[in-house]
């Protein structure tokens, strides 16, 4: 299994027994967004957004990308199986609230 790590970010993943560290690609996944009006309720309008551009690569057998939780949610909804988010709700924090490491994935 390759895993191909999309965030900004070295990731560092720590359990009690287990250390492994997760190495920026190069390549930090975007996704440009399409705001729409699709109606109104109660004289407010209601927007929609879809994705019109993405640098995200193409599934690859055998292939699992690391991506932040937010294009994690998005690709999802794209029908998209191969990704994976760090568990950052999960992780382990500094005392600048930055995340150090990160116990599992979220999918």
């Amino acid at each position: 299994m390759v895993i191909i790590n999309l965030t900004p970010h070295d990731i560092l993943l720590k359990t009690s027994t287990m250390k492994k560290l997760y190495p920026q690609s190069g390549t930090v996944v975007r996704m440009d967004f399409d705001v729409r009006s699709i109606g109104t309720l109660d004289g407010f309008e209601i927007y929609c957004d879809r994705i019109i551009s993405s640098n995200m690569p193409e599934p690859v057998r055998g292939t699992i990308y690391i991506v932040s939780g937010l294009v994690l949610q998005h690709l999802r909804n794209m029908g998209r199986t191969d990704c994976l988010a760090p568990a950052a709700k999960l992780a382990t924090r500094n005392k600048h609230n930055q995340v150090v490491h990160v116990p599992g994935w979220m999918y």
